[in-house]
C-alpha cells in the first residue's frame, strides 16, 4: 500500500468516526511545527506522522507535542536522553514510532 492510499484509508476512517478522535494535534500543527518552527520543507506524509505520534503517544504515555519534538528535533523527554545519548527508553519509543511510520 502506498502513503498516498494509506492517507486516503486514514482519512476516509476519521470522517466515520469523528466523534472518537479526540487529539490536540492535527496533521496541519505538524505541517506548521516543521515548515515554520523548524524551518523545513514538508517531505513526509502529515496524517502518516499524526497516526505514528498519537499511537506511540499512546502506548508510552506521553504528551503529543513532546513525542513530535523526540522525534524530529530530537528535544529531550523525561529518561530518554542520558549525556547526550539515547537511553534504552528513548531508543524503544524511536523504534516503535518507526514501525508505525512505516506500517
Amino acid at each position: 500500500m502506498t502513503n498516498e492510499e494509506w492517507s486516503t484509508k486514514l482519512k476516509k476512517h476519521w470522517a466515520e468516526l469523528p466523534d472518537q478522535n479526540e487529539t490536540t494535534m492535527t496533521s496541519k500543527d505538524i505541517q506548521d511545527y516543521i515548515e515554520k518552527d523548524l524551518g523545513q520543507p514538508m517531505r513526509h506524509d502529515p496524517y502518516m506522522l499524526l497516526e505514528a505520534i498519537q499511537e506511540t503517544a499512546s502506548t508510552f504515555g506521553f504528551d503529543e507535542w513532546k513525542v513530535l519534538r523526540f522525534m524530529l528535533a530530537n528535544e529531550p523527554m523525561f529518561a530518554t536522553h542520558s549525556y547526550g545519548f539515547h537511553t534504552r527508553l528513548g531508543r524503544a519509543i524511536r523504534a516503535y514510532f518507526e514501525f508505525i511510520y512505516g506500517s
